[in-house]
């Protein structure tokens, strides 16, 4: 009996080492049991983000001849990026005013804490400027612009782009900043004046050689998105002296809202936030890793 015990202790010593050494052997050739699988399903299991994006600027941001107002290009982005994978909650903050200059914009960043707040948390900035500094010009020199009016104005615009960028960078050194260019909304109705369309471009490589001297920061042009629009002619009637009449062809931007002329409609804002969208997803990874 006593042998019976002996040999029984004996072979479940051997089971029990046995079973230890396949063990040890499993794990170190690689093989993962069916516990390991687990914890290892669960390690790589997508962790979701909230993002936050804010947006700065003047009335392109505010979102001005939008006419689902909603907020142009900034709700747009949110609902381009409500089904991402990656993403719990995405969040907008826009501090769009319409009529600002960058002068304003930067007094803003500057003053208002809800502003400073919300680009301190903010995981992507996205900016609008230019535009409105580029038309104080036009008004102050009327009929006499000429490229050389715009000299000037622009190094002094390029100076309060770089002190932005500063600004920003004081509240939050990591979020990507994304800056729109602006676009020629004269370039159909003025044709035949090809130096706006100079001072346009000159005025977009100004800000966008700022944009590139900085750590993640992206120049996203619309220029030639919006400012040609779709070349949609529209025909209307119009009378003559005699009783008959004839049609007349216009040539319309149909991305800009009707009532200016200048400012986007529900499609120009569609194919900006289609622009920021495409830049986002390129660079994803410095605001989503």
């Amino acid at each position: 009996m006593k042998q019976l015990k002996s040999l029984i202790g004996v072979l479940l010593f051997l089971a029990v080492a046995t079973f230890v050494v396949f063990q040890v052997l499993n794990f170190l050739s690689g093989n993962e049991t069916a516990t390991q699988k687990a914890v290892t399903k669960i390690t790589n299991k997508v962790q979701k983000k909230d993002i936050s994006i804010v947006a700065v600027g003047d009335s392109l941001t505010e979102g001005i001849g939008d006419g689902t107002s909603t907020g142009g290009y900034v709700s747009r982005i949110a609902d381009l990026y409500a089904t991402d994978k990656k993403i719990n909650d995405i969040t907008t903050a826009n501090y769009g005013i319409s009529g600002n200059t960058s002068t304003q914009i930067l007094k803003r960043i500057q003053t208002k804490t809800d502003i400073q707040d919300s680009l301190k948390d903010a995981d992507v900035i996205v900016l609008t400027f230019g535009g409105n500094d580029l038309m104080k010009v036009i008004k102050s020199q009327l009929l006499k612009v000429t490229e050389d009016s715009f000299a000037k104005p622009e190094a002094a615009y390029k100076q309060r782009v770089e002190t932005i960028f500063s600004e920003i960078r004081k509240l939050n050194k990591q979020a990507p900043i994304y800056v729109y260019g602006i676009y020629n909304p004269f370039y159909l109705y003025f044709s035949d004046v090809p130096e706006m369309q100079t001072v346009v471009d000159s005025w977009n490589d100004a800000t966008k050689s700022v944009v590139d001297e900085q750590n993640k920061a992206h120049f996203i042009p619309i220029n030639d998105l919006l400012s040609k629009g779709n070349q949609v002619e529209s025909t209307e009637n119009e009378d003559t002296s005699s009783t008959s009449s004839h049609q007349k062809a216009e040539i319309v931007n149909d991305l800009l809202f009707e009532e200016d002329s200048f400012h986007p409609n529900e499609e120009g804002y569609d194919i900006m936030a289609k622009a920021l969208y495409e830049n986002m997803q390129k660079t994803k990874t410095e605001w989503l890793p």
